[in-house]
């Protein structure tokens, strides 16, 4: 073997390789910033979900009514308004307060609730047997990027059930409990 010889990379070598890797890099960063986005938001979801269940079966083991509903900032109290991401939402049985859930949403992020009327828009109450007499509702979480992948969607029907929204039609687009498109914006 010979004494002078070097091993190492070339200078041609070295930049064929950084270029690769920045050729690769601008390929699947925005990829992966699209995944986060949909992950945080599939986390938001399942807390919205997570809470709604809680409150049901409160009010079965209660037997008593327990709502869930958009909270007023810097009190316990309900607001009624149907876009839930701002503060957060509560869970309450008569006045007493079961849980806060502080909003956990990007700023890019809005929930919003859908098929309620005005009597009782912002808040979903269970009745001791587990039903939500105030009718059937759908809660949209729609991103600002305005991609049909971003939309998610919890759908909650009269007798309790709860459930996350679905493409059952193959276009797209997830539908509520009607077999409607939810949309944002």
């Amino acid at each position: 073997m010979n004494k002078n010889s070097q091993t190492g990379f070339t200078i041609i070598e070295l930049l064929v390789v950084i270029v690769v890797f920045a050729i690769g890099a601008t390929i699947a960063i925005p990829s992966y910033q699209s995944l986060i986005r949909s992950n945080r938001m599939t986390v938001q979801v399942n807390e919205l979900v997570a809470d709604i269940h809680y409150a049901r079966s409160e009010a079965i083991k209660r037997g008593r009514s327990v709502s869930i509903c958009r909270t007023n900032p810097g009190s316990n109290a309900c607001k009624t308004n149907k876009n839930w991401g701002v503060n957060g939402w509560i869970i309450i049985a008569d006045s007493e307060v079961i849980k806060v859930h502080e909003s956990s949403l990007n700023s890019d992020a809005t929930l919003f609730e859908t098929g309620t009327t005005n009597a009782n828009k912002g808040i979903l109450t269970f009745n001791r047997y587990g039903y939500a007499p105030s009718g059937a509702r759908t809660f949209r979480l729609c991103s600002s990027s305005d991609e049909k992948a971003d939309l998610k969607g919890v759908v909650v029907t009269p007798s309790g059930r709860v459930r996350l929204a679905v493409d059952t039609d193959g276009d797209g687009a997830v539908e509520d409990g009607n077999a409607n498109n939810l949309a944002c914006g």
